[in-house]
């Protein structure tokens, strides 16, 4: 049986070892957490959080099975010049979260669907660019 714990796990796996330039991306992910955690609290950049914030259920299907649907936001931190003039490493981040997202390198990709993405430079004490991916994974939960 699949749990939420299962499938954030296996997605901070699957990120941490499969995001990188020998994997095909332009990334190299160094840091993965769990939670909401602040830019200054990872201690390397390219880093990436992923938050689940919410689970739905969609559909009740046969006596204790569910169709449930995990809410996640992805948010990765990147560090920047002081004047902010390159955006471009951070749009090659987003893009390599989005691929995985899609790639049979995320465990989950069947059942995962993007729903916005946002991008930002600056707002925060350090020189950061960041991204936020809101995403959605659906799965069956058959026992309580």
């Amino acid at each position: 049986m699949t749990t939420r714990k299962d499938i954030i796990q296996q997605i901070k796996e699957d990120l941490s070892e499969k995001v990188n330039i020998a994997g095909g991306y332009k990334t190299d992910i160094v840091e993965v957490k769990i939670g909401v955690v602040n830019p200054d609290k990872f201690t390397m950049r390219p880093a990436i959080g992923i938050w689940s914030y919410e689970d739905v259920v969609e559909e009740q299907l046969m006596d204790d099975d569910l169709l449930r649907t995990n809410k996640f936001i992805a948010y990765g931190y990147i560090d920047v010049t002081e004047d902010y003039d390159d955006y471009e490493p951070l749009y090659d981040f987003v893009k390599d979260i989005e691929q995985f997202l899609y790639s049979s390198d995320n465990r989950h990709t069947k059942n995962t669907r993007i729903l916005n993405t946002k991008t930002n430079y600056g707002g925060v004490n350090i020189p950061v660019g960041y991204f936020i991916i809101f995403f959605d994974v659906d799965y069956y939960q058959t026992d309580f």
